[in-house]
C-alpha cells in the first residue's frame, strides 16, 4: 500500500465548504483518486453515475469535490506500514 497527496487541479478555484485536497493509503493511483476526502462522511464513488454518492446512495453535493477524476493531481508521498488500511489519513477543507 502507497501514501498519496491527492489534490484539484491548479487552475481550479474551489469554492467555500468544499475540500482542497487529502492524503490518502492506496494501492494505486486508480483506487486513491476514488477515495472521497473525508472519513466524516460515509461515501463511495459511482463508476456509472460519475458522482459520489453517500451511504444512503444519494449523490453528494458537486461541488464539494470533483467529478471528473481526471482533473485530480496524485502524487505519491510514501509507503504505508505493512498492515495499514486503505482510506483517508488527513484532508484539508475550505469552510465558508
Amino acid at each position: 500500500m502507497n501514501i498519496y497527496k491527492i489534490t484539484r487541479h491548479p487552475d481550479e478555484d474551489p469554492e467555500y465548504d468544499s475540500f482542497l485536497g487529502f492524503v490518502c493509503i492506496a494501492r494505486t493511483p486508480f483506487e486513491a483518486k476514488r477515495i472521497f476526502p473525508s472519513k466524516e462522511w460515509e461515501s463511495y464513488w459511482d463508476e456509472e453515475e460519475k458522482c459520489w454518492m453517500d451511504a444512503l446512495g444519494s449523490p453528494i453535493r458537486k461541488d464539494a469535490w470533483p467529478r471528473d477524476l481526471d482533473e485530480l493531481q496524485v502524487e505519491q508521498v510514501g509507503t504505508a506500514m505493512p498492515g495499514a488500511q486503505r482510506g483517508t489519513v488527513l484532508w484539508s477543507f475550505l469552510a465558508g
